[in-house]
Parts: C-alpha cells; sequence; structure tokens
C-alpha cells in the first residue's frame, strides 16, 4: 500500500463570514499568486457559497518545521446557510484540519439576508465546536478561528490598536465557548484576526500554523 499524500483543510462558519474569501487569499498566497480575476477561483470570491467548493494546491509542503513533505492539499469551502449543515456532516471526519471563520459583526444576529432576499439563520460559535465535536467525538479536532475582520479599505490600525482589538474579539468569541475549547485554541495559539479584503491581519501565522 502507498503512502497517502493529501490532506484536507475545511472552511466552516456562517454564512457570509468571509470563508470564501479567505479560501482564496490563502491559494493566493500559497502560489504567490496575484489576488484578482487571474486566479483560477476568483468566482468563488464574488458572491455566497452554495454547497461546497473545492480549491486544490499541487506539490504543498506539510507538516512541522523540519519534517515537512510534499502532499495534495485541498481545501473544502463550505456553504454556511443552515440548510447545507446536514449535508456537510458526510465529509467531516476526524483527521481533518479545520477553519471556523467567524464575522463578530454577525453576534447578536439571528438571521441574514443575501443578494437573493434569502434569508439565513446565524449560529453562535457555540454551535460549531458542538457540530465538530458530534462529528469527531473520538478526537480534538485541530481548529484555528479566524476573526474577519471587516475594516474599510484603506483604514489602518497601529500596532496597539490592532493588538488592543484582537483581544476584545478574543474575549467576545472565547466568552461564547466551553471554557475546554477556550483554553485549547489558547494553547495552541489558534486564534487569528485576517480581512482578506486588503491583506490584512495574520495571513503568515495563520499559514505557519
Amino acid at each position: 500500500y502507498g503512502e497517502v499524500k493529501r490532506a484536507k483543510l475545511l472552511f466552516l462558519g456562517n454564512g457570509r463570514a468571509g470563508k470564501s474569501y479567505l479560501a482564496v487569499r490563502l491559494y493566493c498566497q500559497i502560489n504567490q499568486s496575484p489576488f484578482d480575476d487571474a486566479c483560477p477561483y476568483w468566482r468563488y470570491t464574488q458572491d455566497s457559497t452554495h454547497g461546497i467548493q473545492f480549491l486544490d494546491i499541487k506539490d504543498f509542503q506539510a507538516g512541522k518545521k523540519g519534517f515537512k513533505k510534499k502532499c495534495d492539499l485541498h481545501f473544502w469551502d463550505f456553504g454556511g446557510q443552515e440548510i447545507y449543515h446536514s449535508t456537510h456532516r458526510h465529509f467531516v471526519r476526524n483527521g481533518s484540519v479545520f477553519i471556523l471563520v467567524w464575522n463578530p459583526n454577525q453576534d447578536g444576529q439571528s438571521q441574514a439576508t443575501d443578494r437573493f432576499d434569502h434569508i439565513d439563520s446565524l449560529q453562535p460559535p457555540s454551535y460549531w465546536f458542538d457540530y465538530l465535536h458530534s462529528e469527531c467525538p473520538y478526537e480534538n479536532p485541530m481548529v484555528a478561528v479566524v476573526c474577519s475582520d471587516h475594516r474599510e479599505p484603506g483604514q489602518n490600525r497601529d500596532a496597539v490598536q490592532e493588538q488592543q482589538l484582537k483581544e476584545k474579539y478574543r474575549k467576545q468569541f472565547f466568552d461564547q465557548i466551553s471554557p475546554k475549547d477556550a483554553e485549547r485554541l489558547s494553547n495552541g495559539n489558534s486564534f487569528f484576526m485576517i480581512n482578506s479584503m486588503d491583506e490584512t491581519g495574520e495571513i503568515k501565522e495563520l499559514m505557519e500554523w
């Protein structure tokens, strides 16, 4: 039997949280290609995802420092609409790596409407962790949380303001999940703040994670 040299990275979160922008941004970063309509997956950023979108990266260097191997990396960008959650369960399995994209502006809201006037339910962070634990009951799934910081283009902050905002959002997120999940995220340094639209935030830190 040959060695399986592929890895799966799954993007989860509410609809319109910023999953597709992040997935395409990471694809372009890894391939050192422009983040524009020349990207083969650019169309994914133009509308809300319905179902699953796939992005494939050949010969990705995966693993810990000093122990990296080439593999085929597959991004699975899941539509966040509630109607698809039961379908996702067929693909969410032990051994996968997950990125939970959270838009703090959606906190406290129960519904969102897309440009086609489709109404969708919005779920709190605890829902997504319960979802992962139910689908991966025999292990602690490897999860990174990305706070999709939707600042306006050109709206810059200095390092102190950036850190203060991250701590604010971090507390806001951690207050909504179990202490055990919060501790696991803290120990793994796996909470990141990124604005995928203008390439600001901790994109490189996420890639190293």
